[in-house]
């Protein structure tokens, strides 16, 4: 009666490991079709192993962020360009890495924005001084490291003049709260699930937002790349305040 039982048992377990390889491909593809998130090929295995590690594979394929319907980022981001939009003052704390044809370098930039009036302080590292620009809808001027001083008519010349860096400084301001330039056109928009901006293509410039941070309630970028043909900035901001 032992021997019955034992030879019995032996080939219960035979026939149920046998049919777990030949069911391989099987269960994989039925797998495939009732998560269809799953990408990777799943590895089966014999013994206690398999359920684990199948839970894991089906985790590790569909742990991917889920998808925004179109037209909720639309609403997302109609109502995050209204609350950021209302930001008209700041004072920003960070660092631009500064990269063009004849040079690369990083700077610290300490950028004060009080409606239309701004004062932009670029830190060069080493000791080699302090760049301070300052506009007004009269004009702009820079002062420049042994008490130099440059004026000129517009942002974007006295940047170009006196530092080499070709900017769009009105662009800009709107760029480095994630939103475009009012009244010009813009392509390539991308949008994050929360309908915040994510890339988009405007005056020339690509601007490409890779993290943002909450500051009272509002979604404003802390790491962000615009660049063009000319030059490539990339802007860490590590304070925010408004």
């Amino acid at each position: 009666m032992k021997r019955i039982l034992g030879t019995s048992k032996k080939a219960l377990f035979s026939r149920f490991f046998g049919f777990l390889r030949r069911s391989t491909s099987c269960i994989h593809a039925v797998v495939r079709a009732v998560l269809p998130c799953t990408h990777k090929k799943i590895t089966f295995f014999r013994g206690a192993q398999l359920p684990l590690l199948l839970a894991v594979s089906l985790l590790n394929g569909c742990a991917q962020a889920p998808k925004v319907d179109a037209s909720i980022k639309s609403k997302l981001w109609l109502e995050h360009q209204i609350t950021v939009s209302a930001i008209q003052s700041w004072d920003i704390k960070g660092r631009v890495a500064v990269k063009n044809d004849k040079e690369s370098g990083t700077v610290t930039l300490l950028w004060n924005q009080f409606l239309s009036n701004y004062e932009l302080r670029f830190i060069a590292p080493l000791g080699q001084g302090t760049y301070i620009l300052s506009g007004t809808p009269s004009g702009v001027v820079m002062k420049l490291p042994k008490d130099k001083v440059m004026v000129a008519e517009t942002a974007e010349q006295i940047l170009r003049d006196g530092l080499g860096w070709d900017i769009h400084l009105d662009g800009l301001r709107y760029w480095v709260r994630g939103l475009p330039e009012p009244d010009i056109q813009y392509s390539e928009l991308m949008l994050d699930n929360k309908g915040r901006l994510a890339n988009m293509d405007q005056s020339g410039f690509n601007i490409s937002v890779s993290r943002y941070s909450e500051q009272d309630g509002v979604s404003l970028p802390s790491k962000l790349t615009i660049k063009s043909d000319k030059i490539q900035l990339k802007v860490i901001i590590q304070n925010w305040k408004f």
